[in-house]
């Protein structure tokens, strides 16, 4: 047995299908080399935005570290600064409380003169006021340690007012026995 003959038409066609398989056998090796390039640089896109990124993850994790130091340090400033607050809150109630202090003696210096110049014409009454204002005195529990902040001037003041409520009743209650 032979092989059958081709005929011209046979040849023609399976020459221009021959032609047409290794055109797009080409085509198709071109285009795969394209896609090929595409890929790589698609690739390469990628990589490129995974770095950018990690970067900017690198970038607002330590963004993220530096706020949170900030944070630390401004709450260890705020701690100081509101124990300095209380410090000098605490300071200004104490000069306050002294300044009162200084205030109710000057009261009481005047209260004193009163009562001794009632003392003069009315002893007993006067003596009756001296013993009401030892007694509230006393209960004020007002002490020269209180006025440890002054001047040693201002203190000497601070005592003899002290000791002349004390003072004043004891003379004008000896008067009464006379």
């Amino acid at each position: 047995m032979s092989r059958p003959e081709e005929s011209t038409f046979g040849l023609i066609t399976g020459s221009v299908t021959g032609v047409a398989t290794l055109y797009s056998a080409n085509k198709l090796s071109k285009l795969g080399k394209q896609f090929d390039g595409l890929y790589s640089s698609l690739q390469a896109g990628a990589d490129a935005n995974l770095r950018s990124i990690q970067s900017v993850a690198d970038l607002q994790l330590g963004t993220m570290a530096g706020i949170y130091q900030l944070q630390l340090e401004l709450e260890r400033v705020s701690k100081s600064q509101w124990k300095l607050y209380k410090f000098f809150e605490d300071r200004h109630q104490e000069r306050q409380r002294l300044g009162d202090l200084i205030l109710l003696l000057r009261n009481i210096k005047k209260e004193v003169a009163k009562i001794q110049f009632l003392a003069e014409d009315y002893l007993e009454y006067a003596t009756y006021m001296a013993e009401q204002l030892k007694v509230t005195f006393d209960s004020m529990d007002v002490r020269i340690e209180h006025f440890k902040l002054l001047s040693v001037t201002e203190i000497d003041w601070a005592e003899e007012v002290i000791e002349s409520v004390e003072h004043l009743y004891r003379t004008l209650y000896s008067r009464l026995g006379d």
